[in-house]
């Protein structure tokens, strides 16, 4: 257990040191990401935090790896070079969406290339076995899709890397009690990066993890998805197999993933490009209903959570099933969402302001002296004005 524990502090070590150093650089250079109207926060902000991750990660897995790690481990080097660079291209000078989805695929085949790929769908709806004509193509998807969907929720403070905070522990647990210390070492390693860029990144945020950080850590967690559920397959009758580990794959990813099919769904029902960018994600619904940055990160991971337990949970009814259940459960959260949306900015729910009463100047009241008034003789106290001296207040 403490080389898993020397690896997690040494990442965290080296992105806490190298983030401020980061922050310094891009301040001279000005490279901000500054505000537009997509941007959730208001201050020019550092980007390129996904630097101090990549060599956090990187550095400490490398120097406890050699004894664990395949030989074959510099293709996924490669590939994770590509992903990175084309990330930092992005944080740079802002570069196609078609361009990095293309850089994309390069780095899913270096995955391909060393057998790391899904070979089958597990049982889900009825699939198992798949030819290699089309589990390849399946795993670029797969990869492809991951990368995205950590990239698109990385949109406020916190939350990307709180989610992967998350399920990186739960994978590196998984993978330390089945033996496999390769696995769980990286797990560990993005442990403790991200936690020390978190430490930079929740409100007020000091650094943005960017491209370079978000796109790189959904390519580890294609890693780890993948390799969990190929292990599946080897564990059947290991106390630690899930029944429905699809399932319970689905809801540690639930938030990313869900999020990304609703958003290119709406995109495409509306006739715009699936890549092209908008404020419609989930969190961008809580902020508009009046979450801060970190009640809505809270709000959202902890919703993670639940998906996850529910999925250990029920896994008597099926991955199949139990995929279909996690599913209509967050679209019927998100309906609600959605309508505390409408209603947080519909006219009725805009209360309206009391109609301010014009205010008279003093020279518009004319006023009556009291003793300009008399008792008419003859007259039972009728008081009655004489000729009354009007007068302006000034």
């Amino acid at each position: 257990m403490t080389i898993f524990f020397i690896t997690c502090f040494t990442a965290f070590l080296i992105t806490f040191f190298v983030i401020p150093r980061v922050i310094k650089i891009v301040k001279i250079k000005k490279l901000f990401d500054t505000p537009n109207k997509r941007s959730a926060h208001t201050a020019n902000t550092p980007t390129m935090g996904g630097i101090g991750i990549f060599f956090g990660v990187v550095i400490s897995t490398l120097i406890q790896g050699p004894a664990f790690f395949l030989q074959e481990m510099h293709l996924v080097l490669c590939g994770l070079m590509v992903i990175f660079l084309i990330g930092l291209s992005d944080d740079l000078i802002a570069i196609s969406p078609y361009q990095k989805l293309g850089a994309q695929f390069v780095a899913a085949m270096f995955l391909v290339a060393v057998d790391i790929r899904l070979t089958s769908f597990y049982g889900v709806f009825g699939i198992y076995e798949l030819p290699d004509l089309l589990s390849i193509p399946f795993t670029l998807l797969f990869v492809v899709f991951i990368i995205n969907s950590f990239n698109l929720i990385d949109g406020i403070n916190g939350l990307a890397g709180s989610i992967i905070l998350v399920v990186s522990i739960l994978y590196g647990v998984w993978f330390f009690l089945i033996g496999q210390v390769a696995l769980a070492l990286l797990a560990f390693a993005i442990v403790g990066s991200v936690s020390a860029f978190l430490y930079y990144n929740f409100s007020p945020a000091l650094v943005f993890m960017g491209d370079s950080g978000s796109m790189v850590l959904g390519f580890f967690m294609a890693i780890l998805s993948i390799q969990f559920l190929e292990n599946h397959s080897l564990l059947a009758q290991s106390n630690y197999c899930f029944a429905a580990f699809p399932a319970v794959a689905f809801g540690l990813l639930i938030i990313p993933v869900f999020d990304t099919l609703r958003i290119f769904f709406l995109r495409i029902i509306n006739g715009k490009p699936p890549l092209q960018a908008d404020k419609n994600h989930l969190h961008h619904l809580l902020v508009k209903i009046g979450h801060s940055h970190s009640r809505t990160t809270f709000t959202l991971v902890g919703i993670n959570i639940g998906f996850i337990l529910f999925a250990i949970s029920f896994q008597f009814i099926g991955a199949t099933f139990l995929i279909i259940a996690q599913l209509i459960l967050a679209i019927f959260l998100t309906a609600i969402l959605v309508r505390k949306v409408k209603l947080s900015h519909s006219p009725q729910s805009k209360p309206k302001k009391p109609k301010r009463l014009k205010r008279q100047s003093f020279s518009e009241h004319k006023i009556l002296r009291p003793h300009n008034f008399k008792l008419i003789s003859g007259s039972s106290e009728e008081l009655q004005p004489r000729d009354t001296e009007i007068f302006e207040q000034s």
